[in-house]
């Protein structure tokens, strides 16, 4: 065997090592893909876990969260503008499972991920109470793509013939009842 016949070998064994890294580094990104994404869902659900306990743990607080919930949205606003301290609690509860959604929304832009998020989000803002929470701090807290496509939803409710309203997705914390 010549010199060059092992140079021929060589390059041969050589193009089939980087041929097995390529595939190799494939599989490690598609790996880190995925484990993003499950952590993307650990996350939502540990905030979700976290609202939920606080309605568990808490019966007033449940309580309350359930009895404004259904309410009309202008007696909630109003509400609101008087400061009421436990619409201002109600109010509290419902920005924190928005801004909850928000960062899925924002974090998990899968086709599962997206239905799931606005699943929720159409539960709660179906609640008229929730859609005056949403009405009066839209602008505070959220950013402004997100703001659209909720303004976009809750157009889409509001337009809506009555009926009644769609059972709360699994976790959420419209869910728990007093």
């Amino acid at each position: 065997m010549t010199l060059s016949d092992l140079g021929a070998l060589g390059e041969f064994f050589g193009a089939f090592a980087v041929f097995a890294t390529l595939l190799f580094l494939a599989m490690q990104v598609r790996f880190a893909r995925r484990a993003s994404e499950d952590t993307s869902v650990i996350m939502r659900s540990q905030s979700m876990r976290e609202i939920l306990l606080a309605l568990a743990r808490d019966p007033e607080l449940n309580a309350l969260y359930v009895r404004w919930l259904p309410r009309a949205e202008d007696e909630v606003l109003a509400a609101l503008g008087r400061s009421d301290m436990e619409v201002s609690r109600f109010a509290n509860i419902c920005l924190s499972v928005l801004v909850t959604l928000q960062s899925s929304w924002l974090t998990d832009r899968s086709p599962m991920g997206l239905a799931l998020t606005r699943s929720r989000l159409r539960w709660q803002l179906e609640r008229p109470g929730c859609r005056a929470v949403w009405t009066a701090f839209r602008d505070v807290h959220f950013y402004s793509d997100f703001r659209d496509e909720i303004d976009a939803l809750v157009d889409e409710i509001r337009r809506a013939p009555p009926g009644p309203p769609s059972p709360p997705p699994a976790g959420l914390p419209g869910s728990v009842q007093g």
